[in-house]
């Protein structure tokens, strides 16, 4: 089974958590970094939308 957890790559609390759980059932996961839109500028986010 593939699982990716979206996550904000600057969250290190939530991502040891994360880490933390998913070993505690030994399962296995990969990260993908979400796009944070509240840390975007309106330009960056007009183009981001488009």
């Amino acid at each position: 089974m593939n699982i990716v957890v979206i996550s904000d790559k600057n969250n290190e609390v939530r991502r040891q958590n994360v880490i933390k759980e998913f070993n505690k059932e030994n399962i296995e996961f990969r990260f993908f970094d979400a796009i944070m839109a509240n840390k975007m500028s309106k330009e960056e986010l007009a183009t981001k939308s488009a």
